[in-house]
């Protein structure tokens, strides 16, 4: 079998149980978006900010191809969570 340098874009029906991120790898990055975000927004409650990564998270349900939903997911809250904030007196730039 040749071996391969690089990795191959796998589908989710395709996976080994060893390599499914759709299980406990993925929701143990998806906490960790939520750990990451947390100390990004310190004024955000956290249960916002959970809400924000879970409702985003939800959106990739039915997405077959799960290398990078922790990502997706983490740029969508993000810019959801950048939206709803209202920056501080002293963040703000003219």
């Amino acid at each position: 079998m040749l071996e391969r340098p690089f990795r191959v874009l796998t589908m989710a029906s395709q996976r080994d149980d060893d390599e499914s991120m759709i299980g406990d790898d993925e929701l143990l990055q998806v906490e960790q978006v939520i750990e990451r975000l947390m100390t990004r927004y310190p004024s955000v409650s956290p249960v916002d900010i959970e809400h924000a990564v879970r409702t985003v998270h939800k959106r990739f349900t039915d997405c077959r191809i799960r290398d990078f939903v922790p990502l997706l997911v983490e740029k969508g809250a993000r810019r959801e969570l950048a939206d709803s904030t209202v920056p501080a007196v002293g963040d703000i730039v003219l």
